[in-house]
């Protein structure tokens, strides 16, 4: 990787959970190692391809993206369902394991097939939009889309197959370099009814390590960020807790919207 932090004076960052949670992600650590850069994490959690799609247009057209701006994108999980109603966005997150909408509309309108050709055209998309403007971008992946495929049919290898040079693209994901390809964490939060709940997304050490693997050129800054955040968290023993540390700074509830 070529990319000279020490360029940029504004840094913009898209995603779902993995971008923007209840605790510092590879976002706000890599925002450490840019101290001078104006730092907008316009990430949400449950949020799908859909969602960071329309997000990265309505940034640029918001924010006029320039040659001293740098765009990162971690793409999110197929199979979420994105939509704008009454004012804000619902984002309920993977379609199948979600408690929004009814067996109904899952079992009459969803598809992992449908959904796997959807986000590969949106992505494909969002990426020459971004190579037409004058900033830099670079674009990760949260998991492999080959990860997210429950059965191989003709018709995923054919979609795969026409995507190849998109997906070939991208490095290494998240799940892969960093969660050893397995949905497990060692961090649990006992909830306000006394059930517990496991965390499954990265550790903040996790997502230092990722960006480091990949080349980013972090600071002693970001790493002593990061450290301290991994150190903090692992002493949460409630999502209440956990939200009172670093509410201020990353609100992941919030629901402004871009504008």
């Amino acid at each position: 990787m070529n990319l000279d932090l020490t360029k940029y004076k504004r840094l913009f960052t898209f995603g779902c959970s993995f971008t923007n949670y209840r605790f510092p992600t590879w976002a706000h650590i890599l925002s450490k190692s840019m101290p001078d850069c104006e730092f907008h994490n316009l990430g949400r959690g449950s949020g799908g391809n859909l969602f960071i799609a329309n997000r990265i247009t309505e940034a640029n057209k918001k924010f006029k993206f320039c040659e001293t701006d740098l765009v990162i994108v971690m793409w999110s999980t197929l199979c979420r369902e994105d939509r704008f109603v009454n004012d804000n966005w619902v984002l309920a997150g993977n379609i199948f394991t979600q408690g929004y909408y009814d067996d109904k509309f899952v079992k009459k309108f969803c598809d992992p097939v449908g959904y796997l050709i959807r986000d590969l055209s949106l992505i494909e998309l969002s990426k020459t939009y971004l190579n037409s403007l004058l900033c830099d971008n670079y674009m990760m992946l949260s998991v492999p889309f080959t990860n997210q495929i429950v059965e191989e049919t003709k018709t995923t290898t054919d979609v795969l197959a026409t995507y190849r040079d998109l997906i070939n693209s991208f490095p290494a994901s998240m799940f892969e370099l960093e969660m050893n390809n397995s949905w497990t964490n060692d961090v649990i939060y006992r909830m306000s009814d006394g059930q517990v709940q496991v965390d499954y997304h990265p550790t903040p050490m996790n997502y230092y390590n990722y960006l480091t693997k990949l080349g980013f050129a972090l600071n002693e800054d970001s790493k002593l960020y990061a450290l301290e955040s991994d150190k903090t968290y692992r002493t949460v023993e409630s999502i209440e807790q956990l939200q009172a540390l670093f509410y201020e700074e990353y609100d992941f509830f919030t629901t402004k919207n871009m504008w």
